[in-house]
């Protein structure tokens, strides 16, 4: 027997519905919407304001990529090293991890 639950609400089932209930306290919506961490500085929330697909950037470990894309507070960067990876923009921020590239505009 296989079951499968479908990310739209408008293909679900009922028997899916009750197999696989929803978490209590979170939406069925999966979209991403930004909200910054508490305690964010207003620096890091600034530098989130620029970090739009095409902006340079420079990664502690991977070095210089261009965001590709961005989802609310997820990033994905494809790095110079043909590397592509996601974070969560506003902690790679806050801890080093990631800064806005000297070359960049």
């Amino acid at each position: 027997l296989s079951i499968f639950r479908f990310r739209k609400a408008s293909l679900a089932s009922t028997f899916a519905a009750s197999v696989f209930p929803e978490p209590s306290g979170q939406k069925a919506s999966r979209g991403r919407v930004f909200t910054p961490p508490p305690g964010a500085s207003t620096a890091v929330l600034a530098m989130t304001a620029r970090c739009v697909p095409g902006t340079r950037v420079c990664h502690r470990q991977f070095g210089a990529g261009n965001i590709v894309a961005r989802e609310g507070d997820l990033v994905t960067i494809l790095f110079d090293s043909g590397t592509q990876k996601r974070f969560l923009l506003t902690v790679a921020l806050q801890q080093g991890f990631l800064s806005m590239d000297a070359g960049a505009p």
